[in-house]
């Protein structure tokens, strides 16, 4: 090089011949030294023979950019030898084709490196040089987001558009290329208009250039999500002519953003009731009568038409007249998710505007077609498609059709109870509320087997606020690119919110999910207050611990702001509790009577409580110590035992679990369970509840089944961990003997005597009145919990009894076998029975006489009530109490 510069400097300088030139790669030094030479005719040919080089592929430009060769080609970008910056261009767009590669030319001082570009853009300039310096700035806005900002704050808006009117389509093209790549963010989207480019933009759909066309399309696609740019589209009559492309099949490649340009240019409503039926028949028939190609052309079609219904009513009339439900209910089956997505909202926003339209749908088989994309794997159709049926549901065509099959419908919309989404649990919730509000039995019967209980108990425990993502702050008059006119209505977002720092809530957005959160809430509650005195939706709201749920609920209710609630939960309450004492027990156990309490001025809370007192044995004979016939005992019947609680208002009694766990104190001596189950059976019946849980949903695809087996393999989890009443082996042998033995039987004096003698047996046998203290029960009761570990004895365990534990266990058998029976207990903690029955029910069946049950002394004589031996047995039974021979 040395020497062609010496030679150079005594001879004329030849004609330019680049030719010669060998750049030395292995040495990276000399490739520096050669760029920095102060020769312009050296700089030139070594960039030449550098482009030239890096045309080859990516391992050449590769290598250029680790020799550190990028920087002085920048610099050289401000040569004043116009072949040199031209050359120098080259390399430079050639290292911006390389995504990996291009990060090493913005590195640094980025506002420099632009500038150095964008100087290439002066009219002065060659459209060479127009051309490579248009090329780099596309190829690096188009790497990433952030570069096409930085352009856009530099000030290339001005450059590019002015070479829109470039003659070399080239340069147009490559021009409109980085615009539209600024156009994605709302500031380049103000400096294209800043720059009046959107006209520019628009003169080039005119161009005889396909490929120019298409970028322009593409370009003023995402302009055109500024208010600015579309009124200045709309003045230059862009409309006609953007549909123009569309009906032209030679640009089928350019119809989906053709369409998608059309759909932002129709957002205003005065733009949209200005459309003739003529207009709107071409939309309508582009979706129906060709085939449109291209990546969003039907969906975009399909927003179209929704845009146009949604803000106008008068149009949505014209197209219900020709028949637009059976023309958009095709699509959303579709196998383009996008097309799906964009016809069920469709569906759901006409269904929503133009009642007349539900009916046709219903007859358009929209029904069968939202069930069918329900079942597939991605939650964005599941999400529209329930919304939509959400919105069909309140016309009673559609719901006949969707209860014609509900062995396939009803599980897929009560699935979507169980769902994350928000808005799909409050969807469904409405769509099955629809069911309900008819009121008709078969349809009633088939959406609580659809497992539609266990999905409300599921969403009123797992009710939780939805959190809002702020959007990023925009420019006037811009709207975002992630806005679609035919977006599927969901809860309205707070308006005009102040943007608040980062880290920190909203209060107004606060409080309106806590609104929608109550709604909720509320409207699941008083979908139980309405369905739970049907038996079956009652014994699955108690399996799928229900009354446990609307116990913790209580807490959230008071307040004016929750009255609704709190009434359709006094109105659960009261129902259930009267009918189910399963219920009353389970709510009483988890806290219910405690927070009902707290409620002293509500009457209805009063009502509540004397309900549950009345209908929960175990919390009556705790708080009365009394049990009349009508109070049943069933299988977790607990007599508390000397229960002294921390506040004497305190009505909440422990669970069965809580109180295993326990170990006897002060506030506890012992438990005594009823639990007429053996080990063997309790085993089965578990086996089989969790068999028959997990069975109760049949998925349709593979995707349902995956969904469903985690769910499944939850419960299935659930089941083996769930806790199970300790097992009692001797008592089901006593109900099994009992039979036997009270079934030939036929009056309720035999049945009372015979029962009276088998549980005195079981207890210890007779035992004289001044034999009674010798039982010595305390020490055995002591032995049991010792050995339990707990202070919960199962009943069936005792062996040696006093007129406590006999009288407990007469009552619980009693009521097993129809024997109308009382339990009362004395200030001693003794307890006796009584019956009633007469010694000739055929002659007087109606007039029955009490008798005091012997359970101790002669077990199964009856004394009757009034008499010296009623009298006497129950003195014995107090001084037992008092010499310590109770509980």
């Amino acid at each position: 090089m040395s020497k062609a510069k010496k030679k150079g400097a005594e001879t004329p300088a030849p004609e330019p011949d680049f030719e010669g030139i060998e750049v030395n790669l292995k040495d990276p030094k000399t490739l520096r030294l050669v760029l920095g030479s102060p020769d312009v005719m050296v700089t030139g040919k070594a960039c030449q023979a550098l482009s030239v080089y890096m045309q080859k592929g990516e391992s050449q430009q590769s290598e250029i950019v680790r020799t550190g060769a990028v920087p002085r080609l920048l610099a050289l970008l401000e040569s004043p030898d116009k072949a040199t910056r031209y050359y120098a261009m080259m390399c430079i767009t050639s290292v911006c084709e390389n995504g990996k590669l291009c990060d090493a030319v913005m590195h640094g001082d980025r506002d420099n490196t632009l500038q150095r570009i964008m100087n290439l853009l002066d009219p002065n300039e060659d459209l060479i040089a127009h051309e490579q310096s248009a090329l780099a700035l596309a190829r690096i806005a188009g790497m990433r987001s952030g570069y096409a900002v930085d352009i856009a704050d530099a000030g290339a808006a001005v450059g590019l558009c002015a070479l829109l009117t470039s003659p070399d389509p080239d340069v147009q093209k490559h021009s409109a290329t980085a615009l539209m790549y600024m156009a994605k963010d709302f500031v380049g989207r103000d400096k294209i208009y800043e720059a009046n480019g959107a006209a520019r933009l628009f003169e080039l759909l005119k161009s005889e250039y396909p490929p120019v066309q298409r970028i322009a399309i593409a370009a003023l696609r995402c302009a055109s999500f500024h208010k600015g740019i579309r009124d200045i589209m709309r003045e230059l009559g862009a409309i006609q002519i953007v549909y123009s492309f569309v009906k032209n099949e030679e640009h089928a490649d350019m119809h989906g953003s053709a369409m998608a340009l059309l759909g932002n240019l129709v957002r205003e409503r005065s733009v949209v009731e200005g459309f003739s039926e003529e207009e709107i028949e071409h939309f309508l028939s582009f979706l129906t009568n060709t085939n449109p190609s291209g990546e969003t052309a039907k969906e975009k079609c399909i927003q179209i038409i929704c845009a146009i219904g949604k803000m106008s009513p008068q149009n949505l009339k014209r197209m219900h007249k020709n028949q637009i439900e059976k023309r958009i209910v095709p699509f959303i089956t579709d196998p383009d998710p996008k097309v799906s997505i964009a016809a069920i909202g469709t569906v759901a926003c006409f269904a929503k505007k133009e009642p007349n339209c539900c009916k046709a749908f219903a007859e358009g088989g929209v029904v069968p077609a939202l069930i069918s994309v329900m079942t597939s794997e991605l939650d964005s159709i599941k999400n529209t498609a329930i919304f939509a049926l959400q919105a069909l549901s309140h016309c009673h065509d559609i719901v006949r059709v969707l209860m014609e099959d509900p062995t396939s419908s009803l599980p897929l919309i009560t699935e979507m109870l169980h769902e994350l989404n928000f808005e799909s649990h409050r969807n469904a919730l409405n769509c099955c509320l629809a069911i309900v509000r008819y009121n008709q039995s078969e349809w009633l019967d088939a959406l609580i087997e659809a497992d539609f209980i266990d999905g409300l108990v599921a969403l009123l425990s797992g009710v939780r606020l939805r959190r809002r993502t702020r959007k990023p702050k925009m420019s006037e008059g811009d709207e975002g690119d992630t806005a679609s006119a035919a977006d599927v209505e969901t809860v309205e977002s707070v308006e005009a919110t102040p943007v608040m720092p980062e880290g920190q809530e909203n209060p107004a957005v606060r409080l309106a999910t806590e609104l929608e959160t109550k709604e909720t809430e509320t409207g699941i509650v008083q979908t139980l207050a309405n369905i739970l005195d049907h038996t079956v939706a009652r014994d699955k709201f108690i399996a799928s611990n229900g009354p446990a749920v609307l116990a913790d609920k209580l807490a959230d209710c008071r307040g004016d702001a929750r009255l609704a609630m709190r009434q359709a939960m006094f109105q659960v309450i009261k129902s259930c509790s009267i009918v189910s004492q399963p219920f009353a027990a389970q709510f009483v156990h988890n806290g219910g009577m405690a927070k009902l309490r707290k409620m002293k001025r509500s009457h209805g809370a009063q009502s509540c409580m004397a309900l549950l007192v009345e209908h929960c044995p175990t919390l009556k004979f705790w708080k009365t110590g009394r049990l009349d016939p009508g109070n049943v005992t069933q299988n977790g019947f607990m007599v508390l035992g000397h229960y002294n609680p921390r506040n004497e208002e305190d009505d909440s009694i422990p669970s069965l679990e809580e109180l295993c766990k326990m170990k006897r104190n002060g506030y506890f001596t012992n438990v005594y369970l009823f639990n007429a189950i053996s080990p063997e059976e309790q085993k089965v019946e578990t086996m089989s509840d969790s068999s028959s849980k997990l069975g109760a949903k049949t998925p349709t695809k593979s995707k349902k089944k995956s969904r469903a087996s985690n769910r499944d393999s939850d419960k299935s989890r659930e089941e083996v961990n769930k806790f199970q009443p300790p097992a009692d082996a001797n008592m089901a042998g006593y109900v099994a003997e009992a039979k036997a033995k009270l079934a030939p039987l036929t009056t309720t004096m035999q049945r009372a005597e015979e029962l009276g003698k088998l549980v005195g047996g079981w207890m210890g046998g007779p035992y004289a009145p001044k034999h009674v203290r010798k039982i010595n029960h305390i020490f055995h009761v002591q032995e049991l919990t010792t050995a339990l570990d707990s202070v919960v004895v199962p009943l069936g365990l005792v062996k040696r009894g006093t007129f406590f534990h006999r009288a407990i266990l007469y009552k619980v058998l009693a009521d097993r076998f129809n024997i109308p029976c009382t339990l009362h207990r004395s200030p001693n903690f003794m307890a006796f029975n009584t019956i009633f029955a007469h010694p000739n029910p055929k002659k007087s069946p109606s007039n029955h006489i009490r008798y005091l049950v012997d359970i101790m002394n002669k077990p199964g004589q009856l004394l009757e009530c009034g008499t010296d031996a009623y009298s006497n047995y129950l003195g014995h039974c107090e001084l037992s109490g008092r010499s310590g021979g109770g509980h």
